[in-house]
């Protein structure tokens, strides 16, 4: 940017201040008037120094105008820009920075009466002999006291942008030299601080200004240029009312095994031993993990101890003849026979296996070895492995349009550049309440068959849309506005 910055002063310095000029007869440059002239041109340089130094707009300005002020002995200096379609003051010479609505008014009427007639004004003395209106300079020298008062256009491409005045307290005033080189100063001056003023501008800003610029220019102000515009606004609107597009329903989604089964702890006791942790995979019929079995060989041991003596007292009531004997000896031993087997069948279960070829899923033992587990405890979780379903978590705003056999796709966050084919299979008729608080049907949604060679394991998450149906997008966002607003409308109306 300050590449373009110098680019655009120095060529305008050029072809302001080298360009040849014409002698007349009636005028020839002295000695003393060229040293005057260059003089000016160090000055002209000096005033804008300012602008090519700092950074913002407010600084740059300011320094601009105190400069200016103090080298032509002004009272004060202002900087105005048009701005829909009205001038506002910008920016003020030093002194002056915290009084602009209270002193500037007139200077604002005195700035759009120089605008309005598109030339520089100088009160009291004209510049021509052409009768120029400056009834607003006339007020703003009375109401200050001032001497003179001269206002310059500013302008860029043909178009007025802002203006400058100067108010001075001097009995000479601006001598006609002065004010020409004040009027060339602000054809470089003027571009040049509209572009800081707009940079400094907030973007939206920026890009109205830029709009209502290509409106003025008449870029967009032909006849053509309207037409073309309606017809693309028209196809624009026909395309997204006419156009049918998938309508698609989304939602958080989760990939399980469609088979899985959960091997709890099939007696009280101690783990003594884990084979396995969460994502193994395990062969039918594997051990997993197993439990403490020293209790149990203790008291199977002691049942057939007494199942030894149950039947020595049987066999002796038998020789007795003592029937009574018989049948209560017979029914001692049948009964630690069957507390025998139960321990041998709890003996047999303290291997966990695993019923089917999977995975294990859930189920970290290694932190709990040694730990006591009563009956019933969810130890592991094992899957098949092969097949998959998904569940999808469908907001109730959505759900009535969710059928069962509708298609989708699913994207799971550890593979996003796939995406699989699924098909609804089950929706359930209870809702829950999401991770995020939201109320959510759970839909039950089976993998297409090309899923099946992917490297998938259950508990994997993602995205899944389904399809509902085919209409276009701006029917579907109609349709939107106008539930939510009929139930907005009902919930407070009644």
């Amino acid at each position: 940017m300050v590449g373009d910055i110098l680019i655009l002063v120095f060529s305008n310095f050029i072809k302001l201040h080298l360009s040849p000029i014409p002698l007349t007869s009636t005028m020839k440059l002295t000695t003393a008037h060229a040293e005057q002239t260059t003089d000016r041109n160090t000055g002209f340089m000096d005033w804008l120094r300012p602008l090519l130094t700092h950074a913002s707009f407010s600084s740059a300005a300011t320094e601009f105008l105190t400069r200016l002020a103090q080298s032509t002995g002004c009272e004060r200096a202002s900087l105005g820009f048009v701005t829909r379609k009205a001038i506002r003051i910008c920016a003020v010479s030093q002194y002056y920075q915290g009084m602009k609505d209270s002193i500037l008014p007139e200077v604002t009427a005195a700035m759009e009466e120089s605008l309005l007639q598109d030339t520089a004004l100088h009160y009291p003395d004209p510049l021509n002999d052409f009768p120029h209106i400056v009834l607003a300079h006339a007020e703003l020298a009375r109401c200050n006291g001032l001497s003179s008062v001269f206002t310059i256009p500013l302008a860029e491409d043909g178009q007025l942008i802002g203006a400058i005045t100067l108010e001075s307290r001097r009995k000479n005033g601006f001598d006609r030299e002065l004010l020409a080189s004040l009027q060339q100063l602000a054809v470089d001056a003027g571009p040049l601080l509209k572009l800081k003023w707009t940079l400094d501008q907030p973007l939206p800003v920026r890009c109205a200004t830029a709009v209502r610029a290509a409106v003025t220019r008449g870029s967009l102000a032909s006849l053509r240029t309207r037409h073309v515009a309606a017809g693309f606004v028209a196809l624009c609107a026909a395309a997204v009312f006419l156009l049918p597009v998938s309508n698609r329903v989304s939602g958080q989604a989760r990939l399980e095994a469609s088979v899985q089964r959960v091997i709890t702890s099939p007696i009280d006791g101690y783990l003594k031993e884990v084979r396995v942790r969460p994502g193994d995979r395990v062969q039918a019929s594997q051990s997993l993990a197993e439990l403490n079995d020293e209790a149990l060989h203790v008291e199977r041991r002691r049942l057939d101890a007494e199942a030894v003596q149950q039947e020595n007292a049987l066999a002796e009531a038998m020789v007795k003849a003592d029937r009574t004997q018989v049948a209560l000896r017979r029914a001692k031993l049948d009964e630690v026979i069957a507390q025998r087997e139960l321990v041998a069948q709890q003996l047999e279960r303290t291997q966990l296996i695993a019923p089917f070829d999977g995975v294990v899923i859930k189920g970290d033992l290694t932190q709990l070895l040694g730990s006591p587990l009563k009956r019933g405890d969810v130890l592991l979780t094992v899957s098949q492995g092969s097949e998959f379903r998904v569940m999808v978590e469908v907001p109730e705003r959505d759900i009535s349009g969710v059928k069962l056999g509708q298609a989708g796709k699913l994207v799971l966050t550890a593979l996003p550049d796939q995406a699989f084919g699924i098909r609804i299979a089950r929706i359930t008729p209870v809702a829950g309440i999401s991770s995020d608080g939201e109320n959510v049907f759970e839909v039950e949604a089976q993998l297409d068959a090309d899923a099946a060679a992917a490297a998938l394991v259950p508990g994997l998450k993602g995205v899944a849309k389904i399809t509902t149906g085919h209409t276009p997008i701006g029917w579907q966002w109609a349709a939107r506005a106008w539930h939510a607003l009929s139930f907005i409308v009902w919930s407070r109306l009644g």
